[in-house]
């Protein structure tokens, strides 16, 4: 395992792990925990064997839906929690964090529901946000898309949309939270009408199960080709239709290489 990386991602409902193979970059190992309590992640280290191997490094995915992007030039630590506040309602004894994300040069601050995290013994540890490590994959990703680039995240409660132009400059970054799909087209469509953008010009990029991501793809399309001011079909990729943890192995590592 020396040369391999050790990944997590934590949510309030779920921990999925992956091992991943630095040399052919390949996911050798992967764990679901369902109906997960993250007070137990100490004891389910401690009882894993494999995560007791010695890793090239770990890196440990937050999710949370309260995040805000702030630019370097305006972020101070002082007054993250003020940046924080003014988009999100939370509890005033809950624990704010930061990630800086060079390659869009500001600060992802969040809401740390995993403080206990701190406790947990593990070597050479990264730990980021979820939106922190997605952002630096979409920026990635959208430099080989001729055209704006649309990214859809799907969690259990919410859902990440980012949006780079065709010239890799970030246009949009925001979580919402859903019940259905129909929700999500909404927030969809009402960013792209915000932002003056034709969905039948963009490339979207779904990352989920992809019969969820499907169903989702149904209820958008005849909304972009009613709307749309050409014919051509909606350019979805559909080779990125595929299981979460799989893609945040592959951006995590991505990341890791192209970043560092």
């Amino acid at each position: 395992m020396q040369h391999s990386f050790l990944v997590f991602a934590l949510t309030n409902h779920s921990l999925k792990a992956s091992i991943i193979e630095k040399k052919n970059n390949r996911v050798i190992f992967y764990q679901e925990y369902n109906n997960f309590n993250p007070a137990d992640f100490k004891s389910i280290i401690n009882s894993e064997k494999v995560y007791q191997s010695k890793f090239l490094q770990t890196y440990l995915s937050l999710s949370s839906s309260k995040h805000t992007l702030v630019p370097k030039q305006f972020f101070s630590h002082e007054n993250q929690n003020t940046y924080l506040d003014f988009n999100n309602s939370r509890k005033e004894t809950s624990t704010i964090s930061n990630d800086y994300i060079p390659t869009i040069n500001a600060f992802n601050v969040y809401e740390n529901r995993f403080a206990l995290l701190n406790t947990i013994s593990l070597n050479n540890v990264t730990t980021m946000h979820q939106n922190s490590f997605f952002l630096n994959f979409c920026h990635l990703t959208s430099k080989l898309q001729n055209s704006t680039s649309i990214f859809i995240s799907l969690d259990k409660e919410f859902f990440t949309l980012v949006i780079f132009s065709k010239e890799n400059e970030l246009l949009l970054s925001n979580s919402f939270e859903y019940k259905n799909e129909e929700d999500i087209a909404y927030h969809f469509f009402f960013s792209l009408e915000k932002l003056g953008l034709n969905a039948n010009e963009c490339e979207i990029n779904i990352y989920k199960n992809g019969q969820n991501a499907k169903k989702l793809v149904a209820i958008i399309d005849p909304f972009v080709i009613k709307i749309g001011n050409n014919p051509n079909p909606l350019k979805l990729n559909f080779s990125k239709v595929i299981p979460q943890e799989i893609i945040h192995s592959e951006y995590l590592l991505l990341t890791h290489h192209l970043c560092a």
